[in-house]
């Protein structure tokens, strides 16, 4: 089920969402996809990079944010101001998503996973 190059290029300029903007330009990379669902306006959230420094994201409710993911495979650490977050789990390139929201007592937690449609458009 390959797309042409064509409908490719037609499909992505009416896309309106952030999770398929710049798809076509991060072949072969990975990315990280941050999500907000928390009460929180806006959330900070900090990603490990390979050498041990921490790129920060600023997630706004209900939005998403992308940043590059440099490490190939292994565990990419997440944090927020206030907690640890489970780490991504990279395997190959691809979109790596953290869904970040609130449980029942309020404390942030995440769920991770690996976007194949993203993958798929490869």
């Amino acid at each position: 089920n390959q797309i042409k190059p064509k409908a490719r290029q037609i499909l992505f300029s009416r896309a309106k969402c952030s999770l398929c903007q710049g798809l076509i330009s991060n072949r072969g990379k990975s990315t990280a996809t941050i999500v907000n669902l928390t009460r929180k306006p806006e959330l900070k959230v900090l990603i490990q990079q390979p050498d041990e420094s921490w790129t920060t994201l600023i997630v706004t409710r209900l939005a998403l944010e992308r940043a590059p993911i440099v490490q190939r495979t292994g565990y990419v650490p997440l944090k927020t101001e206030d907690c640890d977050l489970k780490p991504l789990s990279v395997g190959s390139s691809g979109n790596f998503v953290s869904v970040i929201y609130e449980d029942a007592t309020g404390k942030i937690c995440s769920q991770n996973f690996q976007d194949f449609k993203y993958l798929s458009l490869e």
